[in-house]
């Protein structure tokens, strides 16, 4: 049954309006001449459901010739509703535990765990449960929370081990315990650094406190990289064989010499390891031929194309291979190659190039040549001179960078300890460690710090580590080594 009920109508002919709300059954006669607008309300009356329905809507009548229809209104259907299901949580699933025993090389020996890899869970917690920790201060450490890449940085007093459980919150909102895939933990970022004419090395995992080894043959050490857990040193003796040893241990054992039986000198900064190799790469000083091995023990020659390019590099944000030309008669340029084996130059440096870095935390690469003479690039390829006003010595030592903050430091190759600090790879502020020693530096990451070792010095100050790179804590070295480079990476 349908009830055409009367809402606000308005009379348009006559004067002022007046409302109607008489209720109507038929409508306005159509042969009315008189323009009227209508507004109805319907009701749909539904006996068996109990509920209604209403809606509006407008006619007019505009002439008396032609009568209007009166509309034809489809009843709106029953809507049915759908139970919602019932929810089943999801059973919590068991933790994952990984556990790592270390064994210090020395009666105390700082060193940091490291975890990488994925987790099932959203916003998880790490959690580890430690035996035999104690902290810097010596205090006994029973648990530790941190994040997913560093996960502790303890004193370690004999072999403990370390489980992590790894808790995450589920999407009903209560804890859980998740299970995680493909984690990795490491004993930490272990560094090293060798003598030159020497067969001693030293290596630490905080920068501060080193332990002394002895390789497998006394030479002279100048060019050292590291990656994939091993670690290689290359012979820079004029006249000699280009020649290597190796180790997959963290240096507990070392190969004997090993590598090719063409005279192919290398110099400071002359190795490399390209992750987006996974081989190793050596340059060459005078000669043409150098040479490149993915596990340290075999290595095939590759052609570079002058004689003098004494310093290599990887910029792993571009797949780029990166040589310096160190060639004392004038040439001194930057080439890249993806793999050695064709070479495109970059730029013509106007001094011989001394040390290359990619910054991948600020997206720049940095080469040094003599007296301050700096080239910077955002992708290999183009560069533009930069110059460092107060530069005092000849030569830099190794540039590098933070991973964390992006700034850069370089030390000059001398002893009156001047080095140099930026954060944007082109405006640099000079500093000065006044303790008669030429350092070398690094930064690790998994202690996020500036490393730098002292070159033939067992001073108080043969070592020292910063945040900032403008405040240092120092330490001492076991023994006195003629230092050229220093290399390190993630141990497993």
């Amino acid at each position: 049954m349908i009830n055409w009920r009367g809402k606000n109508f308005r009379r348009a002919w006559g004067g002022t309006h007046k409302r109607i709300t008489k209720d109507y059954r038929s409508l306005i006669d159509p042969l009315d001449t008189r323009k009227v607008g209508v507004r109805l309300e319907a009701q749909f009356i539904y006996p068996n459901a109990g509920e209604a329905l209403e809606c509006d809507f407008t006619y007019e009548l505009l002439t008396r010739a032609t009568p209007t229809p009166t509309p034809t209104i489809t009843p709106t259907p029953t809507l049915t509703l759908t139970p919602t299901p019932t929810t089943t949580p999801t059973p919590t699933p068991s933790p994952f535990v990984a556990v790592v025993s270390i064994a210090p090389t020395g009666s105390t020996q700082y060193q940091e765990v490291i975890l990488t890899g994925s987790t099932n869970i959203s916003s998880p917690t790490y959690i580890w449960s430690l035996t035999g920790f104690t902290d810097t201060s010596g205090n006994t450490i029973s648990s530790y929370t941190g994040n997913p890449l560093t996960e502790g940085y303890f004193t370690l007093t004999g072999s403990s081990n370390v489980e992590l459980v790894v808790i995450g919150t589920n999407p009903y909102g209560s804890p859980v315990t998740a299970i995680t895939t493909n984690f990795v933990v490491s004993a930490g970022f272990l560094m090293m650094a060798a003598g030159n004419s020497s067969d001693d090395f030293i290596k630490s995992y905080d920068g501060l406190n080193w332990t002394g080894g002895t390789l497998s043959s006394s030479q002279q050490w100048q060019s050292c990289a590291a990656g994939n857990n091993i670690w290689v040193y290359g012979v820079a003796q004029s006249g000699s064989l280009q020649r290597f040893i190796y180790s997959t241990d963290n240096g507990d054992t070392w190969s004997s010499l090993v590598g090719p039986t063409t005279s192919s000198r290398m110099v400071g900064h002359g190795l490399t390891y390209a992750n987006y190799l996974g081989s190793f790469y050596s340059a060459a000083f005078q000669s043409t031929t150098a040479y490149y091995s993915s596990d340290g023990a075999t290595w095939s020659g590759y052609t570079l194309p002058s004689a003098d390019f004494g310093t290599i590099a990887t910029d792993e944000d571009n797949n780029l291979l990166l040589f310096g030309e160190t060639n004392p008669s004038g040439l001194e340029r930057i080439f890249t190659s993806f793999s050695g084996g064709s070479f495109t130059e970059r730029v013509d440096t106007n001094s011989r190039v001394k040390t290359i870095m990619r910054n991948s935390t600020i997206g720049l690469t940095i080469a040094f040549g003599e007296s301050g003479e700096s080239y910077v690039s955002t992708d290999s390829i183009n560069w533009t001179a930069n110059t460092i006003t107060g530069w005092t010595s000849l030569y830099p030592t190794r540039v590098v960078y933070s991973e964390s903050t992006g700034r850069n430091l370089v030390f000059e190759e001398d002893t009156n300890g001047n080095y140099w600090i930026s954060d944007d790879g082109v405006n640099w502020s000079g500093y000065t460690i006044s303790n008669g020693v030429r350092y070398h530096p690094i930064y690790s990451p998994a202690i996020d710090k500036f490393v730098i070792v002292g070159n033939k010095s067992t001073s108080a100050y043969s070592c020292a580590t910063s945040s900032d790179g403008i405040t240092w804590t120092y330490g001492t070295l076991p023994q006195s080594l003629d230092i050229r480079d220093v290399m390190g990476q993630f141990t497993n």
